[in-house]
């Protein structure tokens, strides 16, 4: 019996009761006419109207005007015209990216007659499908997952039931029997025989007798056997399953299947080699050891008598951890050989200890063997202390080489462009004099000529770090400790940079006490001095400061600090100053170029005596860099100064 009138009239009650519905629902719900007029809409349609565009419209309203060209505006007019038109439902699945990651939503147009306006409309649901598609999209990673991992191992899932008879398999099941890929959910074999007459008669014996058999729940079985291919490959399988068998209305058995064929040819090759086992092991130039589950060894080949020390009655008499004291741990840990698979290789470093107390890195391999139905330990080691010595060497070779290619490539860029800078400057100034010599005034040709003993300088300087460096890198540099007079090297160093002080008006500050030696190079000295002050100058503005001091610490030792006002460097930079193949290069607050090769230097000299160079800067706050001296290096005044 209908809900409508003979007039086909729905009755007025019910009309308001489903309009309560409505209105309650999650659902969006509401409906136009065919001039897209709102003469319905819920709360919930309402909400999502004020979320996507600020505002919603009115009953009687028109939601879609003739006027608006919008692209959204004329893709929701042909919804409702080919509603209108064709008097059939619609659905449609869209997104919105209001949202970050979008929001997917599906809606359902109906047809309407609206009697009591003699027109057509359109009554519209929809809703937010984004979880529905969220948990889809999951399911299906999961199902894609399962059959990688499965591929991957060569094994595949299936589930019988027992009702049905009917065999739900995975793809890679397909794959293993060589059959071409069928519909995974559900294969139609109503006899069992069709699916496992592939299988030797033993197999197919004890999977009838299962499945034929009165099953209790989670009662299992495992079989392995043969499997002949359509194509007539044979292969070895596993078949292992469980019965669910929960009520009348689920009764089913789940399992695996299993490709075990190269394990299985593994276990027939060795059984084939047991006969010849005796011969290999004592003529073997690696040590052999065979030993039971609980760590007994039970045979051993001649090798390990020579290599451990011990003869082979005595060896008999031990377990694996008098030689290999770690493996308690292993088996804790990682390794456990009860559990390991039979036929499996595990390969793996060890130290194992001699009769003598020595001990010795080796290379072992075991696998886990069947003999006569025993399980034991089949371990090949090899003793790898000459190839570890040389793999350490080799790398250590190639890290120096590496090294020593980017320096020679750095030195190359120093000469290539470090040098022709000044000496282009230096020859441009020398051209100017000699041609317009007479012409200049006396005042511009002081000009010059300081400008060419600042570049000589600049010049001299580069080379000599260049040679001092590269004399270091080759172990050319012949180190001469002396008893030196801090304030007499810092006062030849402070010569060489009279000019530079002067053209950039930075006053220098010295606190020395004139009786301060230390045991050192004078030369190498000498040149982290010279260094130290030069970048001090570089990187600090017209009118800084720069102070060099002294001072003994607490427990004998020296610190001479040379600090500047100047432009100073965050951590990142300083992590970075002392690496040689680090390429970080700044100019100076006036211009002046810089390669770095000073402070690496200055590392170098400071690492011959023995001293430790350390750096303290922050951002605009200028730069400090101290050497310090151990109280050990300390020497007494030197009667030449």
């Amino acid at each position: 019996m209908g809900i409508s009138d003979n007039q086909g009239r729905m009755p007025y009650a019910l009309l308001q009761a489903l309009e309560n519905i409505f209105q309650h629902a999650e659902d969006w719900v509401w409906a136009v006419d065919d001039q897209y007029r709102l003469i319905f809409a819920n709360k919930a349609y309402h909400d999502v109207m004020h979320f996507l565009l600020g505002h919603s419209f009115e009953v009687g309203e028109v939601i879609l005007s003739d006027e608006s060209k919008g692209h959204e505006n004329m893709v929701w007019k042909g919804y409702f015209d080919q509603v209108l038109r064709d008097g059939r439902m619609l659905k449609i699945d869209t997104t919105s990216d209001v949202v970050p990651g979008g929001v997917f939503m599906e809606f359902h147009f109906s047809p309407l007659y609206i009697e009591e306006w003699e027109t057509k409309g359109v009554l519209v649901i929809g809703r937010n499908i984004t979880e529905k598609r969220r948990l889809q999209n999951e399911l299906n990673d999961a199902l894609n997952l399962l059959n990688e991992t499965e591929h991957l191992t060569h094994s595949g899932s299936w589930d019988y039931d027992l009702n049905t008879q009917q065999m739900k398999w995975s793809p890679e099941l397909f794959r293993l029997h060589g059959w071409p890929p069928g519909n995974t959910l559900l294969l139609g074999l109503p006899d069992l025989q069709e699916i496992i007459k592939g299988y030797d008669a033993a197999t197919r014996e004890a999977l009838t007798a299962f499945f034929n058999g009165p099953l209790i729940h989670h009662q299992t079985f495992s079989i392995t056997g043969t499997y002949t291919s359509p194509a007539g490959l044979k292969r070895w399988h596993t078949i292992q399953g469980k019965a669910r068998i929960c009520d009348p209305d689920e009764n089913r058995v789940v399992g695996s299947i299993q490709d075990i064929t190269e394990s299985q040819m593994y276990r027939f090759r060795l059984k084939a080699q047991e006969e010849r086992y005796r011969k290999i092991i004592d003529k073997a130039a690696e040590m052999v050891f065979l030993s039971d589950l609980d760590g007994n060894f039970c045979d051993v080949n001649e090798a390990v008598e020579r290599n451990l020390g011990y003869t082979r009655e005595e060896l008999l008499q031990m377990k694996v951890p008098d030689i290999d004291p770690d493996v308690l741990a292993r088996q804790d840990k990682e390794l456990k050989w009860d559990r390991l698979e039979e036929g499996r290789e595990v390969r793996f470093e060890v130290v194992h200890k001699r009769k003598d107390g020595t001990f010795y890195p080796a290379d072992i391999s075991l696998v886990k063997v069947s003999l006569d139905g025993t399980p034991y330990i089949l371990s090949i080691v090899r003793d790898i202390t000459d190839e570890k010595a040389q793999k350490q060497a080799l790398l250590e070779k190639n890290i120096h080489l590496q090294q020593a290619i980017q320096e020679k490539q750095r030195l190359l860029s120093i000469l290539a462009h470090d040098l022709r800078a000044p000496f282009s400057t230096l020859l441009n100034t020398v051209d100017i004099l000699s041609k317009d010599w007479s012409l200049m005034a006396e005042d511009e040709r002081q000009t010059s000529i300081r400008q060419m003993r600042s570049n000589a300088s600049a010049l001299y300087q580069l080379l000599e770090n260049l040679l001092e460096w590269s004399s270091i890198r080759r172990g050319k540099f012949i180190f001469r400790p002396e008893a030196v007079s801090i304030l007499y090297a810092v006062n030849s160093v402070i010569d060489f940079h009279t000019e530079q002080l002067r053209k950039k008006e930075i006053q220098l500050q010295i606190s020395i006490p004139e009786d301060m030696h230390l045991q050192a190079d004078l030369h190498a000295f000498s040149s982290i001095l010279r260094n130290l002050l030069h970048n001090a100058i570089k990187f600090t503005p017209k009118g800084g400061q720069v102070s060099i001091a002294v001072e003994k610490t607490e427990a004998g030792g020296t610190r001479i600090h040379i600090q500047d006002s100047g432009i100073g460097m965050d951590e990142a930079f300083i992590r970075n100053l002392f690496n040689p193949l680090s390429q970080i290069r700044r100019l100076g607050t006036e211009g002046e170029p810089t390669t770095g090769l000073g402070l690496l230097l200055c590392k170098e000299m400071a690492d011959l005596h023995g001293w430790d160079l350390q750096v303290s800067s922050q951002t605009g706050l200028g730069s400090c860099f101290t050497i310090f001296v151990p109280s050990q290096q300390d020497e007494a005044e030197d009667p030449r100064f």
